[in-house]
């Protein structure tokens, strides 16, 4: 098995390989090779690796940059599109059908397949391909390339935008960048602080991360916030939410604290519990029960093991040899299906003790003052914000509590 893997994997990264290959081929002679069409384009019906103006998405497309070329945010330019109803591109190609996937129905506009399009030269009428590349063969995941190693050919397309337009978007967005580096590190003598909440703090609405920006007032007083970007993109598609970081602290603290003394308090009563004489005999058993089942299932194997040689010495004949060799097979199966299943309820017991993993995982953290990274990792699955400022913490192990719980309630009934 192990070798039909390996030759298995060797010819699959072969066909990779000879597919990039070819793919590659395609690229340098202007064939598009995408599975989609890129916005405000579609695949030419008589030529799938060439592409035709789109004249029901091509509009929007000359749209966008009319009005980032007199000035207009990308933000507000998602949101005017937002306004307007119409479909982005993830939901142009869910509502035609080209994806089926669920998660495409009704996508907003938002900043990045904004950007996207507006910095993208196929729409200058040029083939560009290779921005993003992956390697099955070499185990390389996606990655961006740089410019100079895109594969680009010219003319070979209709294009939607023409040069001075195109070269006027790329122009403000360039402005737009060095404006945002000449302002990084401006407020960096007042200090700043690590983001405990990354990747935890999610939107209650639309589910998305919460965004964390740091807001300076009047250049003497720092905090940061989190907003959903949801509502920063479209404020119509998700209710506006935001809230303090150290307001969203106090709260998680406190829920955390309170979680950290119900874990010490439930861990004193399962411990009181495991030292009760019935529960000792229930241990005590399941461990005899395996140690025996264990002493059966090596009497079986020697046994089986010595009857051919008992065979081949004529000790037994051919029928006993045959029937005594089932026999003690299926005693070994049935020995070794014993020791699975108790050892199996024996872990199972763990979950009701201290080796339970949400009382070491929140026992841990008694003697803790104030939120860490480490604690908030290892107790919280995610804490969700409404339009209110309510905030939800769901912490992990749920289930192993809820087992607790259970447990201590059945042996407090006896």
């Amino acid at each position: 098995m192990p070798l039909k893997n390996i030759i298995n994997e060797a010819y699959s990264k072969d066909i990779s390989k000879k597919s990039a290959s070819s793919l590659h081929i395609k690229q340098k002679r202007g064939d598009f090779i995408g599975a989609w069409a890129p916005y405000g384009y579609s695949k030419d019906p008589d030529d799938s690796h060439r592409l035709i103006i789109n004249e029901e998405t091509a509009p929007v497309v000359r749209q966008i940059f009319a009005w980032r070329a007199e000035g207009v945010s990308v933000i507000q330019i998602a949101r005017r599109l937002n306004d307007a109803g119409i479909l982005s591109p993830s939901a142009y190609l869910y509502e035609t059908g080209q994806v089926k996937t669920e998660k495409y129905r009704g996508v907003p506009w938002q900043a990045m397949p904004l950007k996207s399009i507006l910095s993208h030269p196929v729409y200058l009428g040029h083939m560009v391909q290779g921005r993003k590349r992956q390697s099955f063969y070499d185990g390389v995941k996606q990655f961006f390339t740089p410019e100079s190693e895109w594969a680009v050919v010219y003319n070979t397309h209709e294009p939607i935008i023409d040069p001075q337009t195109f070269d006027t978007v790329q122009r403000l967005a360039q402005e737009r960048r060095e404006g945002y580096n000449s302002r990084l590190g401006k407020f960096d003598s007042m200090g700043g602080s690590e983001n405990i909440f990354k990747q935890l703090v999610y939107c209650a609405d639309c589910e998305r991360p919460l965004v964390r920006y740091k807001s300076v007032s009047h250049g003497k007083k720092l905090w940061y916030i989190f907003i959903c970007p949801t509502h920063a993109a479209n404020p119509s598609s998700c209710p506006k939410k935001g809230i303090r970081e150290d307001k969203l602290s106090e709260i998680v603290a406190e829920a955390v604290r309170k979680q950290v003394a119900l874990a010490v308090d439930l861990d004193a009563v399962v411990r009181e519990i495991n030292r009760t004489p019935a529960f000792c005999r229930e241990i005590e058993q399941i461990r005899n029960r395996i140690t025996n089942a264990k002493r059966t299932l090596t009497r079986c194997r020697s046994l089986y093991d010595s009857l051919y040689q008992n065979y081949v010495e004529k000790l037994i004949n051919e029928d006993e040899y045959i029937s005594l060799r089932e026999r003690y097979k299926q005693q070994a199966e049935e020995a070794q299906q014993i020791i699975s299943a108790l050892e199996s309820e024996e872990l199972n017991g763990r979950r009701y003790t201290s080796e339970n993993m949400f009382l070491q995982s929140f026992t841990r953290f008694q003697s803790c003052d104030g939120l860490t990274r480490d604690m908030l990792t290892a107790l919280i699955e995610r804490i969700y914000v409404d339009g209110q400022d309510g905030v939800r913490v769901v912490f992990k192990y749920r289930d192993e509590y809820k087992a607790l719980c259970d447990f201590v309630e059945r042996r407090s009934a006896v």
